[in-house]
């Protein structure tokens, strides 16, 4: 992981490419499956959340079967309103076991922490382009399951703490004040408004990457 202050500089120095590049309908797709989920219409039945849900956080580009999904679902239900007894690494083994369309299992890391950010708006998100911004390797290396899941839980709580460390120290005020007045202050939380600032730095990082190899 690269360390708070090279982080901080990119994202302060980028900030005006960050947000500006940044899709208000993200942010409006956001505050609709947020309002939704906070009405009393069971998520099992709520087919347009679903639908939505999966788009939104790319759940259809995995290969995971209707059986995954509805399952998925069920649990997000289910913790609806008592987040507290979510076990983020016990879920994820369970759903493990369930296996792709190409037959093989998997890890849904990031899935369930998006899920647990659904539950608890506090929760961070974990995902490859959030890592990418704070220099965090992938870990599809890593072939024991054990040690990859606490390897990623040890990338999640570094996250986790980045995200503290930067609102202790207002480290980001200035690029907050611009995200909220681009988005017109937007009801989300703070740990979602840096999400979706660390995500599409990740993206920007990505797609400079790309671009200098294809020159090469």
């Amino acid at each position: 992981m690269k360390k708070d202050k090279e982080i901080i500089e990119y994202i302060k120095s980028s900030h005006k490419e960050i947000i500006e590049s940044l899709k208000q309908e993200s942010i409006d797709v956001y505050l609709f499956l947020k309002s939704e989920f906070k009405k009393e219409e069971p998520i099992t039945k709520n087919f347009v959340f679903q639908f939505l849900y999966r788009s939104f956080y790319r759940m259809d580009n995995a290969g995971l079967t209707d059986e995954f999904n509805n399952k998925y679902f069920e649990l997000l239900e289910k913790h609806r309103k008592k987040s507290r007894s979510f076990e983020l690494k016990k879920n994820i083994i369970e759903f493990s076991k369930i296996k792709t369309k190409k037959n093989k299992e998997s890890l849904q890391f990031s899935f369930f922490t998006k899920l647990y950010h659904t539950i608890d708006n506090s929760q961070p998100i974990y995902d490859s382009k959030v890592c990418k911004a704070c220099g965090i390797g992938q870990k599809y290396y890593i072939r024991n399951q054990e040690e990859r899941i606490n390897k990623l839980l040890n990338d999640y709580n570094d996250i986790k703490k980045l995200y503290a460390r930067i609102e202790e120290k207002h480290s980001l005020a200035e690029t907050i004040t611009f995200f909220n007045n681009h988005f017109k202050n937007p009801d989300i939380s703070k740990i979602m408004l840096y999400d979706f600032i660390f995500w599409q730095a990740g993206k920007l990082l990505e797609d400079k990457e790309k671009k200098e190899k294809e020159k090469n």
